[in-house]
């Protein structure tokens, strides 16, 4: 997405420059959406696909890490395989009942052992429900921006006796498994939290803005409006009306948009493109 008239465009979900939301049509059906829910069908199945397989390595490693005891040596290796098996993963880690790092692989990351995790909110929730958990974008310790996929490790005697993680940056997973798409299909993609921040987008500006809570998105109450029917409908389509890129002419866009999510979490893909 582009600037709008010197400023950042209030067009996330759109990703497209410098529009007017003037004349929108939420619930408008067009001649493209049909081609647009079938792209944006192909990444919810990639997507969930990857979703699949981390959520099928946390429980592996879950299992093993529930016999062998969460301080045992042999921790570093369980961990050490699921960094390898796990795509676009940052560091796997191990975490003891009390909420602490116990261990971490790879070693680049070791600094953070010992690490007091358990007033993350993703890690309170997990020790709730005993349930696992994905988080939704967060500050890590380590500095960056991540999410988090939790899984609960119990003892023989079915208590909890910590649990296993994988980080992950979701904006270079998104990235590596939508843009293949995007480009053959010659559509945008932008995907957003469902409580408004945007975790990717093809224009990098965008990714880390909140659209409900930016000031410069409030002034655009069209937009806003159309915004929150996306992060409350799983799925949808519509059409909108606005300036194409320079604001030398109008022009036209259809959007489709699914949900992709594991565990007690989604996300809203949105998949754009100019009408012919």
């Amino acid at each position: 997405m582009k600037r709008f008239a010197g400023c950042l465009a209030v067009i996330v979900f759109f990703s497209f420059a410098a529009v007017s939301f003037s004349q929108v049509a939420p619930s408008a059906e067009s001649a493209d959406t049909g081609d647009l829910g079938l792209t944006a069908g192909d990444i919810e199945r990639k997507i969930n696909s990857l979703f699949a397989r981390i959520d099928g390595g946390l429980s592996r490693a879950a299992g093993e890490l529930s016999q062998k005891g969460i301080e045992d040596p042999e921790t570093r290796t369980i961990l050490g395989d699921l960094y390898k098996k796990v795509p676009y993963v940052i560091n796997c880690a191990a975490l003891d009942a009390s909420g602490k790092i116990s261990a971490v692989e790879p070693k680049d990351y070791a600094s953070v052992e010992g690490s007091d995790v358990s007033e993350q909110e993703h890690v309170i929730k997990l020790h709730e429900t005993k349930e696992p958990v994905f988080s939704d974008t967060f500050l890590t310790i380590e500095g960056f921006n991540a999410v988090n996929f939790g899984y609960p490790v119990f003892s023989t005697g079915k208590e909890l006796a910590g649990s296993v993680s994988a980080l992950i940056r979701s904006e270079a997973m998104l990235a590596g498994t939508i843009a293949p798409i995007a480009n053959k299909n010659g559509v945008e993609v932008w995907v957003m939290q469902t409580d408004g921040l945007v975790l990717y987008d093809q224009d990098r500006e965008e990714i880390g803005k909140n659209v409900f809570t930016d000031p410069l998105y409030k002034p655009f109450t069209d937009f806003l409006s159309i915004a929150e029917r996306i992060s409350k409908e799983k799925t949808g389509s519509g059409s909108y009306e606005g300036l194409a890129a320079g604001l030398e002419r109008k022009t036209t866009k259809d959007a489709s948009w699914v949900t992709v999510g594991l565990y007690d979490n989604e996300w809203r893909v949105v998949v754009v493109k100019e009408q012919s």
